[in-house]
């Protein structure tokens, strides 16, 4: 079996790992983000879309389960154990949210970079922080596009 990785908020992770969430509709945690971050210019559909997103991600790596349930509005969600060979990438909040506690801004457990060479100077560690944050900007862009072209592709089948 391939090991396989998903890139996740940070936050989402932390109230799905720490509060040890069961079973959540999108509307619950949307409520539980907005707790530890400010959405500043970001309305409540376009975080709601958000989070559904990252959600998403984890159905489709077998990390959450729709409920057996099935709704149209309300759907619930159901928080499985993580796969073993599933690495994980926390990313902070988007663009536009900042978290509102920075003690928590760091988290306990990240698989980001741990290969990295160590750096001997202030600059370079800067300028290999700069390289990592774009590097993790673009893998991002990239898992979004994919996802928008499966739903574009998913949507022309079904017509």
């Amino acid at each position: 079996m391939k090991s396989s990785s998903v890139a996740l908020d940070r936050v989402i992770y932390r109230i799905l790992m720490e509060e040890e969430v069961g079973a959540f509709t999108i509307m619950e945690l949307r409520d539980r983000y907005l707790e530890q971050v400010d959405p500043r210019d970001v309305s409540l559909p376009k975080l709601r879309v958000y989070i559904y997103d990252h959600i998403r991600r984890m159905v489709n790596c077998g990390w959450v389960r729709y409920h057996e349930e099935k709704k149209t509005r309300g759907q619930r969600f159901v928080l499985l154990s993580k796969p073993q060979k599933l690495k994980v990438k926390l990313t902070p909040p988007a663009r536009g949210m900042q978290e509102r506690d920075l003690e928590k801004a760091q988290p306990s457990v990240t698989e980001i970079a741990t290969d990295a060479p160590v750096a001997t100077s202030a600059h370079t560690e800067r300028g290999q922080a700069d390289v990592d944050q774009v590097l993790q900007a673009l893998k991002q862009a990239q898992l979004d596009f994919l996802s928008s072209y499966g739903e574009a592709e998913e949507y022309v089948l079904v017509e």
